[in-house]
């Protein structure tokens, strides 16, 4: 009988923790917070783990962590990307089950990228997900470098589905044809090409703010060298400051709160990092074209020298999925580019279609959180996917 209610309240905890991971994020994943979601004491739940990295490890590995690992082997079965017999799950279904996910997908996704800054999560996501991972992406057990690549572009599109899941109106846009094009083109033969090596200069080091306050300067930039060090949660006022040159006190005479002073850090450092990425993505498009365009810059995103940029891309993607002032500067952002995009072309059909839009937005975030799970993947010919998705209609 105590076996039977010690398995329950340990069933209880896990299950709260999820929930918890999936409503409040990571700041709400706290041993006395989930302790009272489960219905218990703090005491039992720190009896079992002594921290909450700890229990976000088990969380991670006995109800998250399965959950995502099923959801994208049901990706890559439904495209017949695994050496498994016919997937029964449609592939459309499989993927909307990213684009609309539940709980422990939620969950998932924050705990896959809290573990950058928590090394007890980060060993059971790289022993779990990591190794499955690293080995459908590895062109030995992929039958060729090809096949790898087109596994690698998946699951990138897979877990950038599930960072953007928050955005409005996913339900009322039509994915249908775009995955219909999309299964064909994995079906397809397309040899690689020999990749050029471009280096991308605005990434390899920090984009410089430039307010015409050097004070003003010196606080952005700590803020974001904490958080992509750090996580927002583990960022202290006082750390950033000191790394600043300044008191914690003149930080709150411009702001009213932490989040306030990360909100503008953030916002600020994606008004000058997007259009040095469009203007980097406009030159090699002008260079090679739009396929092999996308394919560099995808493996330039996922190159190891990108860990540190990817870390602060995918944390701030994570603090949309709890924050609304940071959701809603991202949304008017994204919607300002499609409305100058449409101004000086009405016709383009990519920004025409808010399903396109969606994809496109979801990749450029998917790109950016593979490399975190698995760190040899941008080392694959994305050209075979990237070239014929710009020549198919």
């Amino acid at each position: 009988m105590l076996q039977v209610r010690v398995r329950r309240n340990e069933e209880r905890i896990l299950a709260a923790a999820v929930e918890m991971a999936s409503n409040s994020g990571w700041a709400g994943v706290t041993l006395a917070g989930v302790g009272k979601a489960a219905g218990l004491t703090i005491r039992p739940v720190r009896d079992r783990y002594p921290t909450r990295g700890a229990l976000a490890a088990a969380a991670w590995s006995q109800v998250a962590g399965p959950a995502l690992h099923d959801a994208l082997t049901a990706a890559l079965d439904s495209a017949g990307l695994r050496n498994e017999p016919a997937a029964e799950v449609p592939f459309s279904s499989a993927m909307r089950a990213f684009a609309l996910p539940g709980a422990r997908l939620r969950a998932a996704a924050e705990f896959a990228v809290v573990s950058c800054f928590e090394p007890v999560l980060r060993e059971a996501v790289a022993s779990t997900l990591g190794a499955s991972v690293r080995t459908w992406l590895d062109p030995a057990a992929a039958e060729g470098p090809s096949r790898a690549a087109k596994r690698g572009y998946l699951v990138a599109l897979a877990l950038g589905l599930l960072a953007t899941a928050q955005r409005p109106g996913i339900p009322d846009w039509d994915f249908d044809p775009l995955w219909h094009r999309l299964l064909s083109i994995i079906a397809a033969h397309q040899a690689p090409v020999q990749l050029p090596d471009e280096p991308r200069p605005h990434h390899l080091a920090f984009i410089p703010f430039d307010t015409g306050d050097d004070t003003t300067d010196s606080r952005l930039r700590a803020a974001i060298d904490h958080l992509g060090r750090n996580g927002y949660e583990g960022s202290l006022l006082s750390s950033v400051a000191g790394a600043a040159g300044v008191s914690e006190a003149s930080v709150f005479v411009r702001y009213p709160s932490k989040e306030a002073f990360f909100v503008d850090a953030i916002n600020r450092h994606q008004d000058i990092a997007m259009p040095a990425q469009g203007e980097y993505l406009a030159r090699l498009e002008q260079a090679y074209g739009t396929g092999i365009a996308e394919a560099i810059a995808i493996r330039g995103t996922m190159h190891a020298s990108e860990r540190i940029i990817n870390v602060i891309e995918m944390e701030r993607a994570r603090l949309t999925w709890h924050r609304p002032n940071i959701a809603a500067a991202d949304e008017d952002r994204l919607q300002e580019l499609v409305r100058e995009v449409l101004a000086r072309d009405p016709a383009n059909v990519e920004f025409s279609d808010p399903a396109r839009v969606h994809l496109a937005r979801a990749l450029g975030i998917g790109v950016s959180f593979v490399p975190l799970i698995d760190e040899v993947a941008w080392n694959l010919p994305y050209d075979v996917i990237t070239i014929p998705m710009n020549e198919t209609e």
